[in-house]
């Protein structure tokens, strides 16, 4: 449990931080990209249930831009799927509620999913690796998240000699391409080809929340697809 004065000099580095970005975006001569600066929460069902946490207790006194949820907390399959997604929008919600206003060049919510993953050890077979997946990126859909970021591309959790691992990957130890990697490679396949074809019949690029509505639909025909590969 953190002390208030760890509390205070969080708030004060975050909020610090976040001046420095704004100063050098202020300062410096620059055209055709934005910057945004964004902090990172973890612990956010501990925040839920009233304990100190950086999403309760920091971040409604800062100024950031943006929150990276590691949703690790909320990924709880014992509890089944559409509980889990509700859990994960839930907890969207509450970071979301915890967030200052802030008017920002940003045209989608500013809560993302920064980190989830669902290693081997924990779902046993690369085809429930795939389907938990899907789950956590069709909740970050309906929530209209920015950002639905895996963990990751190979495992960083594997003893000397790579024979013990969890199994966080979406190609192996063995350099075998998994059915996680077929999923994200077909939505994002999908999805460049949609924003193409809605370029040449609206004349304008999709809005964030058209484009989330867009992909929901074919986000299971990518995971029947990968399973075949």
């Amino acid at each position: 449990e953190p002390k208030p004065e760890s509390v205070s000099g969080m708030i004060d580095w975050l909020n610090l931080r976040q001046k420095a970005v704004d100063d050098a975006l202020r300062d410096t001569p620059h055209h055709g990209v934005r910057v945004f600066h964004y902090t990172e929460v973890n612990l956010v069902q501990k925040a839920i249930a009233g304990r100190a946490a950086v999403c309760s207790s920091v971040l409604p006194r800062t100024n950031v831009d943006l929150v990276s949820y590691s949703g690790y907390d909320s990924l709880d399959l014992a509890r089944g799927f559409p509980e889990m997604r509700t859990r994960l929008k839930a907890a969207l919600d509450y970071i979301a509620a915890k967030l200052p206003h802030k008017e920002l060049d940003w045209n989608a919510p500013r809560v993302f999913i920064g980190e989830y993953g669902f290693p081997i050890r924990r779902v046993h077979t690369p085809e429930a690796q795939e389907e938990a997946s899907r789950e956590v990126i069709r909740a970050g859909l309906e929530w209209e998240c920015p950002f639905i970021l895996y963990w990751q591309m190979y495992d960083n959790e594997m003893e000397e000699g790579g024979e013990k691992t969890s199994g966080f990957w979406m190609i192996d130890n063995r350099g075998v391409v998994q059915p996680v990697y077929h999923l994200h490679r077909r939505c994002i396949a999908r999805g460049r080809e949609w924003c193409s074809l809605f370029r040449r019949a609206h004349f304008r690029p999709p809005t964030h929340a058209e484009y989330c509505r867009a992909a929901l639909q074919w986000l299971d025909e990518s995971g029947e697809a990968s399973h075949k590969e």
